[in-house]
């Protein structure tokens, strides 16, 4: 048999942003980790509903170096993470 290997601890946070509470983004996000053993902080923007506040998570995104997933329904609400997201 062999051993347990210890997940990995990476700086790198996680935001998920959602127009809900965030619990499905969270739930995929852990599921991928686990895949690859990498232990990350994610960090839950809930109730994002208008497109300057999902602009807003993204800029704070991008000063601390975090990874952006969304699940966003409406479409002019994700437009801002996409598009500033491919951007960068």
């Amino acid at each position: 048999m062999s051993e347990a290997k210890k997940p990995v601890p990476t700086s790198r946070p996680i935001f998920v942003v959602s127009d809900g509470t965030g619990d499905t983004g969270a739930a995929v996000a852990r599921a991928a980790l686990a895949q690859f053993q990498v232990e990350c902080k994610l960090r839950r923007f809930g109730g994002i509903r208008q497109p300057s506040l999902a602009r807003r998570v993204v800029a704070e995104a991008e000063r601390v170096g975090a990874l952006v997933l969304f699940t966003l329904v409406d479409r002019r609400v994700a437009q801002g993470p996409r598009s500033t997201c491919s951007a960068a």
